[in-house]
């Protein structure tokens, strides 16, 4: 089921196995792949272009964290847990968890969608390219919140996955609360491009893997590597662990019975479970949770092993 009104569009995915419902929200911004990582864990960076972009993601991501989860009053306001944001792909996500009623979903949208306003983040924007190893400059910055800006005028996808019970009239009622709650996009003067450029290097096992194929493989890594830190973040998988490619082959051979375990006896309550999983653990875009929705169990393993 979808709704959509101007540049907003909301798909619901209902689940009655899961505890609660995920939401997720995304647009397309480069939101700086492994750089945003690092950031998230407060690591530095070697400089390169994506430091700038999640500086600025995450910035925006502070803002909806604070807004919902900035004291016990905003939490039980918000009734937002599990605040998470991504670089997935080319786009910028962000995901939570809220209570299962229309209001909670509608207010945890409206708060977020206050803060979708990127060139008023220039501050935390600063503080993050300081901890990101990278000088902050303000003509860059303008061109970076405008291009979001311009992003977010686009597109702004929306997934909300779990036991809530929506209609298409209050599906319809979440697409025009975000709209309601959009701020204006502006940019102040003077702009220039971030001269910066060079790729994000990392020292550990990384390749190529987009979709949900991508989100299927890092769960399984995660659920079977005996405690290999493993990430997903732009269009790329990272293995912490330079044993990744001797582990690699006996993962592979294994596959079939992790589905057979822990997807094929789910039935038809597959697609609503995995959306719920894909979008909680913010590992995949809005139209990435709603592929997960439609999947079947026949097409889980070959997926995860063309990912490995």
């Amino acid at each position: 089921m979808e709704a959509k009104k101007k540049n907003v569009s909301v798909c619901f995915v209902e689940s009655r196995k899961v505890p609660d419902v995920a939401v997720v929200l995304s647009t397309k911004f480069h939101a700086g792949g492994l750089c945003l990582s690092n950031l998230q864990g407060n690591v530095s960076c070697d400089g390169c272009k994506g430091c700038y972009n999640a500086s600025l993601c995450y910035a925006v991501y502070e803002c909806i964290r604070d807004k919902v989860m900035g004291g016990p009053l905003d939490l039980a306001r918000s009734r937002v847990s599990n605040i998470k944001c991504a670089s997935i792909g080319n786009e910028f996500v962000i995901s939570w968890n809220t209570a299962s009623t229309l209001s909670a979903i509608r207010k945890s949208l409206g708060l977020a969608a206050s803060c979708l306003v990127p060139a008023k983040m220039y501050s935390k924007y600063a503080d993050n390219a300081k901890l990101m190893g990278v000088k902050p400059d303000r003509a860059e910055f303008n061109k970076l919140a405008e291009d979001m800006g311009k992003a977010l005028k686009s597109s702004i996808k929306i997934a909300v996955v779990g036991k809530a019970k929506l209609n298409k009239e209050k599906l319809q009622a979440l697409a025009d609360k975000v709209v309601d709650k959009f701020p204006a996009q502006k940019s102040d003067s003077p702009k220039k491009a971030v001269s910066v450029k060079g790729e994000h290097k990392v020292d550990y096992p990384c390749w190529t893997a987009k979709g949900l194929g991508a989100a299927l493989a890092v769960e399984y890594i995660q659920a079977k590597s005996n405690g290999m830190n493993v990430t997903l973040a732009g269009d790329k998988i990272c293995v912490y662990s330079k044993s990744w490619e001797s582990k690699k082959t006996a993962l592979k051979g294994r596959v079939g019975d992790y589905v057979k375990q822990k997807f094929v006896k789910l039935g038809d309550n597959l697609g609503g479970v995995l959306a719920y999983l894909v979008a909680t653990q913010c590992h995949g875009t809005a139209d990435v949770v709603k592929a997960a929705s439609k999947v079947k169990s026949g097409d889980v393993a070959k997926m995860i092993k063309q990912n490995l």
